[in-house]
């Protein structure tokens, strides 16, 4: 399982640190349980009207309800499965899309090209959640960190990140950089030939 623990343990690099680790907001469960609760009252509305006195109504209530936790079993498991996690060197997007189905993303920060977040809708705008899109310049494109509480601030963390990663890097020098530094020290320290 990708949980905390795990990333902390496993799948960290090497002299990288953990700025951030979030999942989508918990409010987003809401509907899910709306939906549960409205599928579970259902049955009974229909045992009492029409099926009360048959014995199919005993196993066609407890087969309804195991479909109803089920089904928010399934919700709560995505939920918690899905993990977007920020260190001092890349970007990682879990997203647990089924039981069996997961997409991870990452980028490092030295591809991130710009960052931004929207929040879209009432009920997003009042529990300040939303998307923060991080665009990159590798084949994937664009990042999506979907449902985050506070994505203002997750935004600028995110670009914190970035500037000092640009700052711990801006030091290194490429290949062909070195190289010519190394021809041009080579030929300052040979006698001029007059």
């Amino acid at each position: 399982m990708t949980n905390i623990i795990d990333f902390q343990l496993a799948d960290r690099k090497e002299g990288e640190s953990i700025i951030l680790m979030q999942r989508r907001a918990p409010i987003v469960l809401i509907l899910p349980i709306i939906k549960t609760i409205l599928f579970g009252v259902f049955p009974f509305l229909v045992v009492i009207k029409f099926l009360s006195n048959t014995l199919f109504v005993p196993i066609f209530l407890f087969c309804w309800i195991i479909i109803g936790v089920t089904y928010l079993f399934f919700e709560v498991y995505n939920w918690y499965r899905d993990l977007y996690v920020l260190t001092n060197e890349r970007i990682i997007d879990i997203d647990q899309k089924s039981f069996f189905h997961r997409v991870v993303s990452e980028t490092t920060l030295d591809k991130v090209q710009d960052v931004t977040y929207e929040v879209k809708g009432v009920f997003a705008t009042l529990f300040d959640f939303g998307t923060v899109f991080v665009q990159t310049g590798g084949a994937k494109g664009t990042i999506a960190w979907e449902d985050v509480m506070k994505p203002g601030s997750v935004q600028k963390k995110i670009m914190a990140s970035l500037d000092d990663y640009q700052k711990r890097h801006k030091a290194d020098v490429s290949a062909k950089e070195l190289i010519d530094i190394i021809i041009d020290e080579k030929k300052s320290a040979e006698p001029a030939d007059d």
